[in-house]
């Protein structure tokens, strides 16, 4: 069904990304399938297009709440949101 889709995508996503290094002579260490992200869009800033187009990516997921998201995109300036960034060379 959907599952299976939507593994199919996943793989055949792979294999490009795969495709693309190998003619580039690199190699990158692809993460685990099962990762999918989680995005919180606010009201305004046109939302309604950025949620249709995070509908459309199979690894994005929308969340009702900006807490423990990949990707929060507000209107206006969320204090609560920006404190919990983490600078760039904490990342992994």
């Amino acid at each position: 069904g959907a599952q299976e889709r939507a593994r199919e995508r996943v793989l055949a996503y792979l294999d490009f990304l795969w495709k693309v290094n190998y003619s580039c002579g690199l190699f990158v260490r692809s993460q685990p399938e099962e990762v999918v992200y989680r995005a919180y869009v606010g009201s305004g800033n046109n939302s309604l297009m950025l949620k249709a187009l995070i509908k459309r990516r199979f690894w994005w997921t929308l969340a009702d709440k900006p807490e423990g998201c990949n990707l929060v995109w507000t209107q206006l300036k969320v204090n609560a949101v920006l404190k919990e960034q983490q600078p760039s060379s904490n990342l992994h």
